[in-house]
């Protein structure tokens, strides 16, 4: 299946292209989901701090994945100097991940970390789940460590990026990617998802995965970066959309595992 899932390096699908470096309080809630491999230990998707010791993040960051193998690192907008690190002790995938099979349905994940998270004002903050779904239109706040340019290439930033999306609707989102070519099998855009895009062709891409959408006032988390076009372009004339998680639909299922 030819999906763009937006994962580094070891597990499957970036600065965010045309994005802006971030402001210390637009990433107080960012985290960086680290992977043990060939060459030690190293960022493959971003993940959202939540409550008294979890991070949020994709489910196809941790598919397959021990938690022996994954920690999360914290407090910080440069990637290779974040101050904490904290191991993940379990994960807490959703037991209906890519069902049925191809589908990225259900892609999120809560990994419970070893020690709590201790808020630093200015610095560290976690984010509060949303409630209900963002209305068609309404902007949202996209952070990651991601590619900042198009194609198969590794652009990977070293301060963390920024930028304003918009909310599209589920059903226009599906009509734009049925419209792309047919070398990409995409799967539906169920009611677990979120789509989100910018008008000037900014987008989430590499590395971005499991990171935060952000909106309303105050903020909340909405949605969990999870896939998108194959090479992040910023061309398109429809420009296309990416897709999230919707944490508002996926809320009764995240309550039963944000508990101890």
């Amino acid at each position: 299946m030819w999906v763009f899932l937006f994962v580094t390096l070891t597990i499957k699908g970036s600065r965010i292209v045309n994005g802006v470096p971030a402001t210390q309080e637009q990433g107080t809630h960012q985290c960086s989901l680290h992977a043990e491999g060939w060459f030690g230990k190293s960022h493959i998707c971003g993940c959202s701090l939540y409550g008294k010791n979890y991070a949020i993040t994709a489910a196809h960051c941790t598919d397959g994945s021990q938690a022996s193998k994954l920690e999360v690192r914290y407090n910080g907008l440069t990637l290779k100097s974040l101050a904490v690190i904290n191991q993940v002790k379990e994960i807490r995938q959703h037991e209906n991940y890519d069902t049925p099979t191809d589908s990225i349905d259900n892609d999120i994940t809560v990994l419970v970390l070893t020690t709590d998270i201790v808020e630093v004002t200015g610095q560290v903050s976690k984010v509060t789940l949303a409630d209900t779904v963002p209305a068609v239109g309404a902007d949202a706040h996209l952070t990651g460590w991601g590619n900042t340019k198009s194609g198969s290439g590794s652009s990977t930033p070293t301060v963390l990026q920024y930028q304003k999306l918009q909310i599209v609707s589920n059903e226009e989102c599906e009509k734009i990617y049925n419209q792309l070519p047919q070398d990409y099998d995409f799967p539906p855009v169920t009611a677990r998802m979120l789509c989100a895009r910018h008008a000037q062709g900014s987008t989430g891409c590499y590395g971005d995965s499991g990171g935060p959408l952000l909106s309303g006032t105050p903020a909340k988390l909405v949605g969990v970066v999870s896939w998108g076009t194959p090479n992040c372009p910023t061309t398109t004339p429809n420009k296309n959309p990416n897709v999230y998680a919707n944490v508002a639909n996926l809320k009764a299922w995240l309550d039963t595992k944000l508990v101890n």
